[in-house]
């Protein structure tokens, strides 16, 4: 039973009268009514007269056909099975000159559905499979009726349009009869001595003709009027080439059996042998067959007795009419055939002739030589192209005999130079449609089809197939199919069209980004000159569907703090997502991590991915890798993880995951330590004074800072800066890391723009200038408030001694000292701290020099203790040696005041001129005093310009002697005195004075006191 189809049918009121609505109603809602209908299954195919199509439109007689049929259905369900079949039927002129009908029978050569509504070009094929009708030459009518019909397996609801007819018009070929000339066959200066002349009667055709034979009338014309000598049916349509020439030998004779049999006509006429007349040719003298020119049927040739005496010469020409040119291939590239025929239409024979043949203007040559044993010949020549794109029309220049080896009776009529028609084709290649999706493995199929612009591609030109070449941008491999010249269809305008399909095979691993592909084709036939090469190249860029999986990287990263900070290890998971669960993922994949000049590769893995995330690899970012960063002193800002894949993605750009890194460092000041000029308090600075300030700086990020600045400035109390206490620098510091940076400051009531009993801030800016990056710029500032208060120095004085002169002091200075180089040298240092609650720290003598400065002499005092401080200390070890010597006495007190005096001493030698006698005892053991006295006379003077009060003492005596001496003479004052020396000097003044030195002593009550010997070694003393 069939199906019971539903369709909606729509009644409208008063659809004439109010089409538009133009009656105003007081409802325009039930204008409309529905109601469904039950409508069997049927099929109705349709064909037209107009469906009928085939091209060329109007065709010549001679010329292929193709045809192609539109089929509808306008039935409302699908058609099976239908086929189409054309029958022509047409008139022609047989082999018994009878016009007779005929049919031939073209069909689909497969069957096809078609659906409801839809329409379809279907191309028809003769028996054979060719799908070209090639039109008789010979037919009778200019008509030829064209039938389609339209067959299914179904029954068709309406059989009445299954059948079309339609009539054909056909333009009969552009032929052409021409008499080319009469001439002696044979000389007549031979000829006519025998009795007979022999006439060469040449008759040509070019294109079609309706008839294949045809009359050639024999006439002479002398004064007493024209006769017809014969007339001769010659065949002139042959169905093989398109042009042709016949060559008839006439012949009059005095008698019969003159001449052989190889000539056609033999007239018995010896009057026409002994006078003169004009033989004339006509071919098609009643003009029975069309032709295109109907004024070159005849040609005539004068005849005389007079021949018999004269020379025979040749007459060697081409006629223009007879040039043809066409575009054709060779092996070797394109070429140009030229053809022709060269006629002797002289009196002499001619063996072989050699005919040159040029292109003036596109360039190239080409020389033959033919037989001229019939008085005529064809002749075709190759002549190889430079290039196979070229115009329409072309120069040929041909010459017979070019080097003139043949002496003619005309020589005039060897070169004919004419612009010839080229029949060339015009591909054009076109990509009509591209079907398919873009995925892993996929196929698409590209469509195209390639016109004939130009003249009709003839399949006999043997020039093989037409080659269709593609290009894509997906896989960049060229692929090629062929088409056959002959399989070939007409468009709506009457071009030749080829059709046909590529396949691209898609990649399943392409490391490309593929949205869109871009296909090029390419048409032609190998060197087959055309007339125009610019349209053989198509191409087109579509986009079509994406069948493919999207890949993404999920990473995982897990720190011990939370956080990704320099110089801790951390580990890394990585997944692999597919946001395209409709197309699974499957292939290999590589894990590419990059964290600034780290660049981690890893192997290859397997995976599949349909939906969710799969797990690809994990690894531990270790304190190896952080050290190959801190080399490069590169910071990283971001992490990169990348999953490498051939496998053919939706997008390649989102197989990376991005992770910014905040690496940054975050300097912090959070402490501060001050040593010295506080006097113990927490929020006072007193000035001047010596101080130390530690600050310690925590770098609270994530990552090291190297050569970060730290100023210390002093702020009033309404933010405005007023002084510096110095800069410092940190060269360096790691993550989580603290630094003490100290700052030595050393203040002085000198210019002091701090006013005392006033409160300040001192502000320590940590990268003041923010050159260093950071998290955080905020907390870079330590700020301590301090109460300013004056402090009283230190008083320090000192002198050395003994002093030789005082010189004016210079500036800085405390005073200067002539001093003596003299071991009893010392310097004599007072210091006193006036302030109350204030004690002294410590007491330092430097020597300040150009080479460096030389501490002396220091002294620290217990806290609290002391106040005052008095010493003297000897310069004797220092000052060895003439010279000066700048000295500088540094006293500190607990608040950080700092007092230094400095002095310069000018060390000289003693400007003293010593000279002595010794006058040795004359008895030790004498009773008389005067007998037991070592006497030195001692004289002294002052070379300088100041008095000097000089001491001197008994030096280089025996050392036994000096202490025997003291033991002898302890306990005498006088004796003690009198062994050192001491006097006052006027400048360049003399002093002299002798030394007593008793060596022994008598007392007369107890005797004498215990005697010695002295050394007399040094021979000092008896």
């Amino acid at each position: 039973m069939d199906k019971i189809h539903t369709v909606l049918f729509f009644l409208l009121l008063d659809p004439r009268l109010n089409p538009e609505n133009m009656v105003e109603e007081a409802s325009e809602e039930n204008n409309v009514a529905e109601c469904l209908v039950p409508v069997s299954p049927s099929v109705d195919l349709e064909v037209l007269p107009e469906d009928i199509i085939w091209s060329p439109p109007i065709p010549k007689a001679g010329e292929g056909v193709g045809f192609r049929v539109f089929v509808r259905n306008n039935g409302n369900v699908r058609a099976h099975d239908v086929t189409v079949t054309l029958t022509l039927t047409y008139n022609y002129v047989d082999d018994s000159g009878q016009c007779v009908e005929e049919s031939v029978v073209l069909t689909s050569t497969q069957s096809f559905d078609l659906d409801s509504g839809m329409s379809r070009a279907v191309p028809v094929y003769l028996e054979s499979g060719k799908w070209i009708w090639t039109i008789p030459a010979e037919l009778c009518s200019d008509k030829v009726q064209v039938v389609a019909e339209v067959f299914s397996i179904e029954v068709d609801v309406n059989p009445g349009n299954n059948v079309a007819s339609k009539m054909m018009s056909v333009v009969s070929y552009e032929g052409n009869l021409r008499l080319i000339g009469v001439t002696p066959a044979e000389c007549p200066r031979d000829t006519i001595p025998l009795g007979y002349v022999l006439f060469r009667i040449t008759v040509f055709r070019s294109g079609w003709v309706e008839s294949r034979q045809t009359t050639l009338r024999i006439e002479s014309v002398r004064k007493g009027g024209t006769s017809t000598l014969t007339e001769l049916r010659i065949s002139l349509a042959s169905e093989e080439v398109d042009q042709e020439y016949a060559v008839i030998l006439i012949a009059i004779a005095e008698s019969p059996g003159l001449v052989g049999n190889h000539v056609q006509a033999v007239i018995i006429n010896p009057q026409l042998l002994s006078e003169t007349w004009t033989l004339v040719a006509t071919v098609d003298p009643d003009n029975e067959i069309y032709e295109t020119d109907e004024e070159d049927n005849s040609a005539a040739y004068r005849y005389s007795p007079e021949l018999a005496s004269a020379d025979c010469l040749p007459d060697l020409t081409v006629y223009k009419s007879n040039i043809r040119v066409v575009a054709t291939c060779s092996k070797t590239g394109p070429v140009l055939e030229v053809g022709g025929i060269v006629s002797n239409i002289g009196s002499g024979e001619v063996n072989s002739v050699s005919i040159l043949v040029e292109l003036p203007e596109i360039g190239g040559s080409s020389t033959v030589s033919v037989d001229l044993f019939g008085g005529s010949a064809t002749f075709t020549v190759q002549i190889p192209l430079m290039k196979a794109e070229m115009e329409s029309r072309v120069n040929v220049r041909v010459v017979v005999d070019p080097s003139n080896e043949i002496k003619e009776s005309n020589e005039e009529n060897n070169i004919v130079e004419s612009l010839m028609d080229v029949s060339l084709a015009d591909l054009a290649a076109e990509i009509t449609n591209i079907y398919g999706k873009i995925g892993p493995g996929r196929v698409l199929l590209v469509d195209f089809k390639v016109t004939n612009l130009g003249n009709i591609l003839e399949p006999e030109i043997g020039c093989g197939e037409i080659v269709v070449k593609m290009f894509d941008n997906v896989t960049e491999v060229w692929r090629q199919t062929t088409l056959e010249v002959e399989y070939y269809t007409w468009d709506s305008e009457g071009r030749q069209v080829w059709y046909g399909s590529l396949e691209i095979p898609l990649p399943i691993y392409s490391s490309k980004y593929i949205r869109c592909i871009k296909v090029e084709i390419e048409a032609g036939i190998f060197n087959l000159p055309e007339l125009d090469l610019s349209n053989n190249r198509d191409w087109e860029t579509v986009c079509p569907e994406l069948a493919m999986p999207d890949l993404i990287p999920a990473v995982y990263i897990s720190t011990l703090s939370g956080e990704i900070v320099e110089g801790e290890s951390f580990d890394v998971s990585v997944y692999a997502v597919n946001l395209n669960p409709n197309y699974e993922f499957s292939g290999g994949v590589k894990v590419k991590f990059t964290m600034g000049p780290v660049v981690l590769e890893f192997p290859e893995t397997e995976i599949t991915v349909s939906y969710g995330e799969t797990f690809v690899l994990s690894f531990t970012f270790s304190e190896d890798y952080w050290n190959t960063i801190e080399v490069s002193g590169e910071r990283p800002t971001e992490i990169v993880v990348e999953l490498e894949t051939d496998v053919m993605e939706l997008s390649k750009e989102n197989n990376i995951y991005v992770y910014n890194l905040e690496l940054l460092p975050d300097l912090k000041p959070i402490s501060l330590e001050v040593c010295g000029c506080t006097g113990g308090y927490d929020d006072v600075l007193y000035i001047p004074g010596k101080c130390v300030f530690y600050l310690e700086v925590r770098n609270e990020g994530s990552f090291r800072a190297k050569n970060v600045d730290v100023e210390a400035w002093v702020v009033s109390q309404e933010g405005v800066d007023i002084c510096s206490f110095g800069a410092n620098s940190i060269k360096e510091i790691e993550a989580g890391e603290s630094i003490i940076v100290s700052f030595e400051v050393e203040t002085s009531l000198d210019n002091c723009p701090l006013e005392s009993i006033t409160s300040y801030v001192l502000e320590f800016r940590v990268d003041p200038e923010n050159e260093v990056e950071e998290f955080n710029e905020d907390n870079n500032v330590y700020s301590w408030s301090f109460l300013c208060l004056y402090n009283l120095k230190p008083i320090v004085t000192a002198s050395p001694s003994p002093i030789l002169g005082i010189n004016q002091p210079g500036e800085g200075l405390s005073g200067e000292f002539i001093v003596p180089v003299f071991e009893g040298l010392s310097l004599d240092i007072d210091v006193i701290d006036p302030d109350m609650g204030d004690y002294l720290v410590r007491v330092e003598v430097w020597l300040r020099g150009q080479g460096g400065d030389e501490l002396w002499y220091q002294t620290w005092f217990e806290e609290g203790e002391t106040r005052t401080f008095t010493t003297s200390i000897s310069l004797a070890d220092h000052i060895q040696s003439p010279g000066t010597y700048r000295l500088e006495v540094v006293a500190e007190d607990s608040r950080g005041a700092t007092s230094s005096l400095q002095i310069i001493l000018q060390a000289i030698n003693i400007p003293v001129e010593v000279e002595y006698s010794v006058e040795y005892p004359l008895d030790l053991y004498s009773e008389t005093f005067q007998h037991r006295v070592c006497k030195i006379y001692v004289a002294l003077t002052n070379t300088w310009s100041e008095s000097l009060h000089v001491r001197y003492s008994v030096v280089n005596l025996d050392e036994k002697l000096i202490q025997e001496m003291l033991w002898l003479t302890d306990p005498s004052p006088y004796n003690q005195y009198r062994a050192v020396g001491e006097v006052e000097l006027s400048p360049e003044g003399q002093s002299t004075d002798t030394l007593w030195i008793p060596l022994s002593y008598f007392d007369p009550v107890t005797g004498w006191s215990p005697s010695f010997l002295a050394s007399s070694t040094d021979n000092l003393y008896p």
